[in-house]
């Protein structure tokens, strides 16, 4: 059997036809609508990657915009705790001072009112010591009397 010979050379030339014929019949029903569908999934694929990537830029944008305002919150409640302890401390300051104006106000009218009542008691000790004094001059000289 010679592959070359005249009755295989018209064979294999219809063969190439028919495979060629073969060929642009499967490429124009086959592969073109098979290769139309595999660019729509592969075109699909694609803008849902690129909405994918859109929406993790979107998550970190939101994660920075949430860290900023997270630490904006703390800083405004450290400022708030802060002017909180600093009006607590001037408020206990300003009670600690009336307290001791009103003690030393206090203490002050217990020791005008106890120097009033020496006073008074020095006053009653010399009445009497007075009295006892003329007592003990009559009882010694009955007869000189002041």
């Amino acid at each position: 059997m010679n592959l070359f010979s005249v009755t295989t050379i018209p064979s294999a030339i219809i063969a190439g036809l028919a495979f060629f014929i073969l060929y642009l019949a499967l490429s124009k029903y086959v592969f073109g609508p098979l290769f139309h569908v595999m660019e729509q999934r592969e075109s699909r694929n694609q803008s849902r990657l690129d909405s994918a990537n859109e929406l993790r830029h979107e998550m970190q944008r939101l994660e920075e915009q949430r860290n900023a305002v997270l630490k904006t919150a703390a800083l405004e409640a450290s400022g708030l705790i802060r002017d909180a302890l600093k009006e607590s401390t001037a408020e206990a300051e300003r009670v600690i001072k009336e307290a001791r104006e009103e003690s030393n106000q206090h203490i002050a009218e217990a020791m005008a009112e106890l120097e009033a009542e020496k006073d008074r008691a020095i006053e009653a000790i010399q009445g009497e010591t007075e009295e006892l004094s003329h007592q003990i001059v009559k009882k010694l000289n009955p007869g000189r009397v002041h």
